[in-house]
């Protein structure tokens, strides 16, 4: 655990879902104590305000004569280059992915100054930045910094090469060796090789949450048989040996960061595990996040942890206990 707070700047690319990433993290930052920044493009002024946090404003191209919205660049971009994905691949790396990729080094060529004089001013303990290029302004400032990208990890390690020490890609296997904590959010069919790979790894865990739902009309027969057995268990099979607490599995993914932010009056969070040091675990982690952890009983009742059951939806953890009591 870390005594002294820090000072986290987030750096999202101008988009919403970047924005609403790194929004998520830094909420549970923030929760913990910790002084948080949002380096944002002009147009998303006063968005991070309105939810609490601090902001450092900067542009990546000169200011347009009309004011700008936030996210409405890609909204242009879509219907710009929707076109482009009507042709061959070949075409699209001269017509697309060229003049994207040329843009966006521009971008932080001219946000290089700026960014810079950022960093100087905050002397951030670190910069998370969730975008599709390095910013050199970051790796230059000799703070540590951290970029998420969704891209497959391998593609990033010459970028981590060229910048420093302080840059790292992993594959599965390094998250989870560097990880205390393990969140499964993997479609319900993935789980069996998940296992085969990773199941010594995770069996080693303190924790490992698992958010899986079996459907059938995605994963197939695995799901089925995953729903006859109860999903709880079905996980631990998979995983034999791993700490699971099942969790997040009741509510609907999209509604998880309103109700998060709810200052009073906190939702309910439905969980089942066997082991009592992995299930203290993850009610402190589900409380930090702004829910209120309801254990429903061992990991055998995970089977009522899924979309479609009682306790799904959201509840008071009042009325949880009230329908867990129903259910064997």
């Amino acid at each position: 655990m870390i005594d002294e707070p820090l000072v986290v700047v987030f750096f999202p690319e101008g988009a919403f879902g970047p924005t609403n990433n790194c929004l998520g993290i830094a909420d549970v930052l923030r929760r913990r104590g910790h002084r948080v920044f949002f380096v944002l493009e002009e147009s998303f002024a006063g968005t991070m305000v309105e939810r609490g946090f601090e902001e450092r404003l900067m542009r990546l191209t000169p200011a347009p004569e009309i004011p700008e919205v936030p996210g409405q660049f890609w909204k242009d971009f879509v219907r710009e280059t929707a076109p482009a994905f009507r042709r061959s691949t070949t075409e699209q790396l001269a017509g697309f992915i060229a003049p994207t990729m040329r843009a966006l080094v521009d971008g932080a060529r001219y946000v290089d100054d700026r960014l810079a004089e950022i960093v100087e001013e905050l002397r951030p303990d670190m910069v998370v930045e969730d975008n599709v290029v390095t910013f050199p302004a970051l790796p230059a400032s000799g703070r540590p910094w951290a970029r998420i990208a969704s891209c497959n990890p391998a593609e990033l390690k010459d970028l981590v090469n060229s910048v420093g020490p302080l840059a790292q890609a992993g594959t599965v296997a390094e998250a989870i060796a560097f990880a205390e904590v393990v969140l499964l959010a993997v479609p319900y069919r993935a789980l069996p090789q998940i296992g085969k790979d990773h199941g010594a790894a995770l069996a080693a865990k303190a924790l490992v949450i698992d958010t899986c739902n079996p459907f059938a009309s995605r994963d197939g027969e695995i799901a089925v048989w995953a729903r006859a057995k109860g999903a709880g268990l079905a996980t631990a099979e998979l995983l034999p040996g791993a700490r699971l607490v099942r969790a997040f599995n009741a509510i609907g993914a999209g509604r998880l960061p309103e109700l998060a932010r709810r200052k009073s009056d906190r939702v309910g969070m439905p969980i089942a595990g066997d082991d009592a040091k992995a299930i203290a675990l993850a009610s402190g982690l589900i409380r930090e996040i702004g829910f209120e952890p309801v254990l429903i009983g061992p990991l055998a009742m995970g089977r009522h942890l899924v979309p479609g059951t009682p306790l799904a939806g959201e509840h008071t953890r009042e009325e949880i206990r009230t329908l867990a009591a129903t259910l064997n």
